[in-house]
């Protein structure tokens, strides 16, 4: 028993000289800020939180003016940025409006979104009261995040038309992520990523540890700079922006890497196939709801009109498809930058989607 004692001595101070280095190591990360990675800081971070199933997430009961805007953001405690959602109420119907940083209202004062706009005009057209728009869209988010939302949250929502509105962003790099999730899976697609167990465990513990954050940070750099890449392929032209890149449409901290072609050198975040699938998806969770489903064909500032997986889908499995080019196309008068609608482009969204609405009768 003598002969152990010394061990045990050893191996205490071991595990306690580890256990103080270890905490030396996390403090100097926090003070130094050397977890925060440079390559997917994205405006706004104030408004979001990180959310092991979606990615991120809005905060609920944010409410302020956030960095990058001159206008205040204010999201409920269910984390839309909409009204509080109360118990669904007999004869009212429910729009559900999934979609990125347009359907959001990026750039914009609450209530000058397009999904608020066609709240009122569809309050003035029969009522107020008898119909309830929901803006569950979230900036920077992929057509699988908003799939998942339904999935995970839909049925809460009790809607009886689901309306998308995804493109570019799932056409964007992996990179474009936000900052604390980005150091995983970095040749992964978002589906990839988020439904990985791996994914689930690595986000709790880079939630609370700065160091774990680190060595994820530091792990994707060594990947960019010595990794061995495939040929990079710009799928942009695909959405109707031929000669555009994924630097030249994104600035600041957005812009990546390119290759000598001059294109991103990670992968999409939604593969062709993964995008027609969740379509697919949001099709059949919304039929398993009771609700009808409509699909925006984003327009972005720059956008030629075009097919794609989405026009495709919805001819195939006769799901009514709004042209947003039919509204917003060539009309640069109408948006604030490269991919967001003004306030004007909202009101000329929302009147065509009321007009839709009625042609198509899915309010029955």
């Amino acid at each position: 028993m003598r002969h152990y004692r010394p061990k045990l001595f050893v191996l205490s101070a071991f595990m306690l000289g580890l256990l103080l280095l270890t905490g030396a190591a996390e403090a100097l990360v926090r003070a130094t800020h050397a977890d925060q990675c440079q390559y997917s800081s994205f405006p706004g971070a104030e408004a979001f939180l990180p959310d092991p199933d979606l990615g991120w997430v809005l905060k609920p009961g944010f409410d302020a003016f956030i960095s990058y805007d001159q206008h205040r953001v204010s999201i409920n405690s269910m984390g839309l940025r909409s009204p509080e959602v109360s118990a669904k109420q007999p004869g009212e119907f429910r729009v559900l409006c999934l979609g990125e940083s347009t359907t959001f209202g990026a750039g914009l004062a609450n209530g000058r979104d397009y999904p608020s706009i066609l709240e009122k005009l569809l309050s003035d057209k029969d009522g107020a009261g008898r119909y309830t728009v929901i803006n569950a869209g979230v900036p920077a988010w992929s057509s699988y995040q908003s799939r998942e939302f339904l999935r995970t949250r839909g049925a809460e929502l009790s809607p009886d038309l689901v309306v998308v509105y995804h493109e570019v962003n799932d056409y964007l790099p992996v990179l474009v992520r936000k900052t604390y999730f980005n150091q995983f899976g970095e040749m992964d697609s978002d589906e990839q990523l988020y439904g990985s167990r791996s994914f689930r465990a690595l986000s709790v513990l880079a939630k609370r540890s700065a160091l774990v954050r680190f060595a994820l940070k530091t792990k994707l750099l060594l990947h960019m700079r010595t990794g061995q890449y495939g040929p990079a392929v710009n799928d942009l032209h695909q959405i109707g922006m031929p000669g555009m890149t994924p630097n030249l449409l994104l600035s600041g901290d957005f812009s990546r890497p390119e290759n000598a072609e001059g294109n991103a050198p990670h992968p999409r975040r939604v593969t062709d196939q993964e995008r027609v699938n969740n379509f697919y998806k949001i099709n059949g969770l919304c039929k398993k709801m009771g609700a009808g489903l409509l699909i925006i064909h984003p327009c972005y500032a720059y956008t030629r009109r075009h097919e794609c997986p989405a026009v495709q889908f919805c001819r195939e499995e006769g799901v009514p498809m709004l042209e947003a080019y039919d509204v917003l196309g060539g009309r640069l008068d109408l948006f604030q930058d490269f991919m967001h609608p003004n306030a004007e482009g909202h009101k000329a969204l929302a009147s065509a989607l009321l007009e839709f609405i009625k042609q198509n009768k899915l309010p029955e």
